[in-house]
């Protein structure tokens, strides 16, 4: 799995398609299909869930996570 951390200009609001746009286009690329999406309340981030992988992002910070990849147990 690799992890990987990108400067974006904070959304204010829940923006997946905003967030994206700022990634490269290589990385969401590898993403491949959106899968499913949730919002966890107590952290302010939302979870992006990719078939390759996931973006997670809080509204009010310039940083968006991506992980790409699966973890081997």
């Amino acid at each position: 799995m690799t992890k990987q951390e990108f400067e974006i200009t904070p959304p204010k609001n829940i923006a997946d398609q905003d967030v994206l746009a700022q990634l490269p286009e290589d990385i969401v690329k590898q993403l491949g299909k959106l899968e499913e999406t949730g919002y966890d309340l107590k952290l302010s981030r939302r979870d992006l869930f990719f078939e390759n992988g996931l973006v997670q992002y809080n509204p009010y910070r310039p940083q968006a996570l991506v992980e790409i990849g699966i973890e081997d147990d």
